[in-house]
């Protein structure tokens, strides 16, 4: 026959509060006879006048069944019939016009279930329509009865059922509990039903049941879920020997309906009693979460071949998610076609949009089917699982980078959105952990970590320290674990949080398994991480050695090859292993990191135009528009680069001094102003100026190389008197490299006096110095053990003095690079001046004018000639561009102009006069007047006398062109005494 759903034989688990049901009744067998109904819960029809009483006046969904008490004093004398309504009366009053023969059902005569020798019947609705039903019969009296007579009348709907699996949490990852988890929402305007769930036979209803059951148990508070499955019931739901992990959540719900008593260590049991706890090992019924059990009849639950029906069944309920509940049918139940072992049940209304989890799943696309156990209704919907193939790829193979500045790693990962990183090993006494997930895991993450601050934890915090893109969740072994302000041994830690559920327990071994616990694995106690620490002789946790997670270092992490690990989970073994030294068990990608010693290279000076220290921050558009030049036109922009490493990650961080440069400061000797930006942003040189006033030993300046009387050298000044457009830094990291960049225009840009107003001579200087205290730089608290204390903070030194060195050089090294420039007043000088400093130019029209200039190259610069004793007045100008070597060059038409006509030359720059010359017009500029380069007098030549064209000389007034001796034009002698006066002008100018 069909199979009926709401007959099958179960077993039902609600998991959370915990609230568990278990009933055991005998097996009822009937053969080729009619099932008797109780129908003693409905109300005698004879005591309201009517023919008969229904279970549901109400709504029922199509497939539904529906119980009729019949009067002993009118029970039909045969069949009755249920009829559809099809039309009612006109004047809507409710009479019914109209209906139509469905079904005739028949009645169950007296017994003892039906009261008072009543009869009663039982309609089943598989197979309505939506519609409003009666019961007729010739024993009734007329139908009239039943007109306008709700309680006489029932409905029947159909149900709409919709299952599906969240597209976004797809495919599931069977490999570890938080990647196998997908939402999955089962919905119907009806509120409260049971379903079947089934996966065409390819699930069994272990696996079915613990898909439904896993995710849940997982939200309860004092469960836990591992990333293999499994089920650990923490020692907080009460009890005294601690914790119980089940391979399941199968096993973990077979193991609570265990009937027997807890003794000894045994795993958490229910009692027969009503309602008693779940106990933990070392017995008792505490009740430490409220979590209760009781036994309560769950037939609605039974199931049925037609011949056989059974009131076995157990239910758990999650009351912590809505009052979630799951069913597991009994073993040894299945019929011919019922498959009950392929089979699991949810309860309770709908599952809206709650988690299941695929853990331990194998590799498929699965069609799971819902069926309603008591209506006609389904549903269906599609979930793939399929092993996780993660990989990773990290950019590079090998990073080189400054100790102290900022290192970086750009990774990919591949079928993953979350991995550890680990940063060191026991080879380099220094190693962070990192939990990674992307927040797009089709595009690479970038992680950025500061060297100069990782490893210290005093007034240090992650945000500190890293700095992401592409990443959607950091945490760090360090600074999750760290007691920032604690003594060693003391206070409380907490391990960095796992990927998934993965508890901190797995994430490190050394050579298998820690102790169950931190504290057995150390005596320090806090975390597995300083555990993990100490197996790598690292740290000493022992209660000898007291030391914790910022007793790693005792000084800024130096220069060394660092590896970059990027491990991934499996779920099998640990993450990270001790023994080999510090090791990722499934390492996907790897590179090395290293850490150079800290230089000074050269240093250079450049010019560039007038404008705002800040106008750029971008390096190639400085670098463009800058000159290397060491004289500097006041007005002009100077920028100073400098070639140096180690120095970087102070400039992010925000070094902490007494002056309280920037309001920000606290002076608690952390980082006081991180930001990552300033590398491709700049930064204040108030920065700078921080560093060098700490006791980092780091020392800059640009300064005059004389003062006057008893006031202090002038200097670039770097402090917060000036601001941003004053001066400037714009840094380079990538090239080793940062640039100063100063207004001279500004007064601000100097202190101990304003602009030079005359040339002055300035030093640029730049050192490390590790020669200044007795002994290498030590942290504050670091002491002759090597611990450095958790007291330590990155930017104060051990006390006594003899600490007070450059961080990353030997004791008694000294680095340093100097740079000479000038400062002087904007200036041209030009070309082919006269005896009498007059500048010459041709009588041409392409007249060239000529000069070299202090002025920075790009700079606008203009050159006006304007006449003050000519034949003709004029007055021209032009735009000069200023080449890398200062030379300028123009010309202009002057060939209007006579010879000997004098003009004013006026060299203007961005609008302002810088100098005047007077100028005079010559007949031609020779070549060699034109370089100002002293030739041997050349041998006068006579030169044939010119035709007259007509346009050489004007006419006198009778228009007569020849001379008093009636020779035409010039006579022989003048001719030749002009040519010599002309020869001797030319050497005079070269002269």
């Amino acid at each position: 026959m069909t199979e009926r759903n709401y007959n099958e034989k179960l077993r039902a688990v609600f998991l959370a509060a915990i609230m568990v049901t278990s009933v055991f009744a005998g097996t009822v067998a009937f053969a080729g006879s009619a099932t008797a109904f109780d129908v003693s819960s409905l109300n005698d029809p004879s005591s309201s006048g009517q023919e008969y009483e229904l279970e549901n006046e109400q709504v029922l969904f199509a497939g539904q069944k529906n119980l009729v008490r019949f009067t002993s004093s009118r029970a039909p004398s045969g069949d009755v019939e249920v009829r559809r309504i099809t039309g009612v009366g006109a004047s809507n009053t409710g009479s019914i016009d109209n209906s139509e023969f469905v079904e005739q059902v028949s009645i169950d005569g007296p017994t003892a279930t039906t009261p008072s020798g009543d009869s009663s019947a039982e309609i089943d609705t598989e197979g309505y329509s939506s519609g409003r039903y009666f019961l007729s019969d010739s024993a009734f009296t007329d139908a009239s009865n039943v007109n306008g007579d709700s309680e006489l009348i029932f409905e029947v709907t159909q149900q709409d059922v919709s299952a599906t699996f969240a597209e976004d949490d797809q495919p599931a990852l069977p490999g570890t509990f938080g990647d196998s988890r997908v939402e999955l929402d089962v919905s119907s305007a009806r509120s409260n039903f049971n379903a079947n769930v089934s996966a065409d036979g390819d699930l069994d209803d272990t696996e079915l049941f613990n898909i439904m059951a896993t995710a849940q148990l997982a939200d309860v508070s004092g469960i836990q879920v591992s990333d293999t499955g499994k089920i650990d019931i923490r020692s907080s739901l009460g009890g005294t020997n601690g914790n119980y992990e089940y391979e399941s959540a199968k096993a973990a719900f077979e193991g609570a309906l265990a009937a027997s008593s807890v003794t000894g260590s045994a795993p958490p049991q229910i009692t027969d009693s009503t309602s008693v706890t779940i106990a933990q090992p070392g017995g008792g019924t505490t009740d430490a979460a409220g979590v209760t059990v009781d036994r309560t009849n769950i037939g609605q639950f039974a199931a049925s071949d037609g011949d056989e029906v059974t009131n076995l069944g157990h239910r758990l309920q999650i009351s912590a998610n809505s009052q979630v509940q799951i069913g597991l049918y009994a073993d040894g139940q299945d019929g011919e076609d019922l498959n009950f072992d392929e089979k699991a049940l949810i309860t309770s209304g709908e599952w809206g949009e709650e988690d299941v989890s695929f853990v331990d799943i194998g590799e498929n696309d699965y069609s799971f089917n819902f069926e309603v156990v008591d209506t006609e209704s389904s549903a269906s919907a599609d979930v793939s699982v399929s092993e996780r193939d993660a990989d990773a790829s990290l950019s590079q193979g090998v990073q080189s980078v400054g100790a102290g500045d900022i290192a970086e790693f750009n990774l990919t990962l591949s079928d993953n959105d979350e991995t550890y990183v680990q940063i060191g090993s026991e080879d380099t006494n220094f190693v962070e952990v990192l939990y990674l997930k992307a927040d797009d895991a089709s595009e690479p993450m970038e992680v950025r970590f500061n060297t100069r601050l990782i490893g210290t934890t005093q007034n240090v915090s992650k945000g500190d320290v890293y700095d992401t893109s592409n990443v959607e969740t950091i945490e760090s072994a360090i600074y999750s674990a760290a007691k920032p302000n604690a003594g060693p041994a003391t206070g409380s830690g907490s391990d960095i949080t796992a990927a998934g559920s993965l508890t901190p327990r797995d994430l490190y071994e050394d050579d298998g398994a820690f102790a169950s616990s931190a504290s057995s694995a150390t005596a320090s106690g806090d975390t597995y991480f300083e555990a993990y620490l100490d197996a790598m002789d690292i740290i000493d946790a022992s209660s000898s050695g007291g030391e914790n997670v910022g007793d790693q270092i005792v000084r800024p992490i130096q220069p060394a090859e660092y590896q970059i690990s990027v491990a991934g989970y499996t779920g099998e073994d640990k993450v990270f292993d001790a023994d080999p030294g510090g090791e990722a068990n499934n390492q996907l990608a790897s590179q090395s990191l290293e850490l150079t010693q800290p230089e000074i290279g050269d240093i250079t000076v450049h010019t560039a135009p007038e404008d705002d220290a800040d106008a750029t921050t971008d390096v190639q558009e400085l670098v463009d528009a800058a000159t290397v030049r060491d004289e500097i036109a006041v007005d002009d922009r100077v920028v100073v680069q400098v070639e140096a490493t180690g120095i970087f990650g102070s400039l992010v961080a925000g070094v902490p001094t007494a002056n309280n440069y920037d309001s920000d400061v606290t002076t608690d000797s952390g980082p006081q102003s991180v930001d990552f930006d300033r590398l491709s942003e700049g930064a204040s040189t108030e920065r700078l100026a921080e560093l060098v006033e700490t006791n980092e030993n780091v020392d800059f300046e640009v300064i005059a190389e004389s003062e006057t009387g008893n006031q202090a050298p002038l200097e670039i000044d770097l402090t917060s008197s000036t601001s941003d457009s004053d001066t400037f830094l714009v840094l380079d990291q990538d090239n080793g490299q940062f640039f100063l960049v100063a207004d001279t225009s500004s007064d601000s840009a100097f202190a101990n006096g304003d602009a030079p107003d005359e040339e002055v001579e300035f030093e640029a200087f730049m050192e490390y110095d590790a020669d200044d205290g007795d002994n290498r730089y030590e942290f504050a608290g670091a002491s002759d053990s090597g611990g450095a204390g958790t007291s330590s903070a990155p930017f104060s030194q051990r006390s006594g003095g003899s600490y007070q060195n450059f961080p990353y050089l030997l004791q008694g090294e000294v680095v340093d690079s100097t740079a000479q420039l000038e400062f002087a007043p904007r200036s041209i000088t030009f070309d082919n001046l006269n005896d009498d400093g007059q500048v010459q130019v041709a009588n041409s029209e392409s007249a060239e004018l000529s000069g070299t200039t202090n002025v920075a190259p790009g700079t606008d610069a203009e050159i006006r000639l304007v006449s003050s004793n000519a034949s003709s007045s004029f007055q021209l100008g032009n735009d000069v561009n200023i080449t890398e070597d200062g030379s300028v060059t123009t010309t202009y038409d002057l060939s209007n102009q006579e010879v000997g006509d004098v003009f004013g030359a006026n060299y203007r720059v961005e609008g302002s006069s810088v100098d005047s010359t007077e100028g005079v017009i010559v007949e031609s500029i020779s070549e060699d007047e034109e370089t100002n380069e002293t030739e041997p007098e050349p041998e006068p030549e006579p030169e044939p006398e010119p035709e007259d064209d007509g346009e050489m000389n004007e006419s006198t007034d009778d228009g007569d062109a020849s001379t008093d001796d009636g020779t035409p034009g010039f006579g022989a002698v003048v001719a030749l005494i002009a040519l010599i006066g002309a020869a001797l002008l030319a050497v005079r100018r070269q002269n």
